[in-house]
């Protein structure tokens, strides 16, 4: 399924279902970013990259997950930590349980 940039903003501040090998966790949709197309054909889609913010109480390591969107259906998404954005004051964002967030991205090219 190809996502646009549009499509995809309106799903900001979403909780998604992430299915893993130790229960199912939450993560919510933080921001949707483009990326350079760097000499893309016309036919391909410009990369997105998501960020999700997650409970810090378990920890995903990079590796395909099946994601659940009450709107987008479920999906079969490549998703790795990445390290909080600073600047945005991510290093102190707490989830809903107390713990400080961890974030995860996901591409799309």
């Amino acid at each position: 399924m190809t996502f646009s940039k549009e499509q995809l903003n309106s799903y900001i501040g979403d909780i998604f279902r992430i299915e893993t090998s130790i229960g199912d966790i939450e993560a919510t949709l933080e921001e949707v970013d483009e990326r350079p197309r760097r000499g893309l054909p016309d036919n391909f889609p410009t990369p997105l990259l998501l960020i999700f913010s997650g409970t810090g109480t378990k920890l995903l390591s990079q590796d395909n997950y099946i994601v659940h969107h009450p709107e987008m259906g479920r999906n079969v998404w490549l998703m790795s930590p990445v390290m909080p954005d600073y600047a945005k004051g991510q290093d102190k964002q707490r989830h809903e349980d107390g713990s400080l967030c961890i974030f995860y991205q996901a591409f799309f090219s």
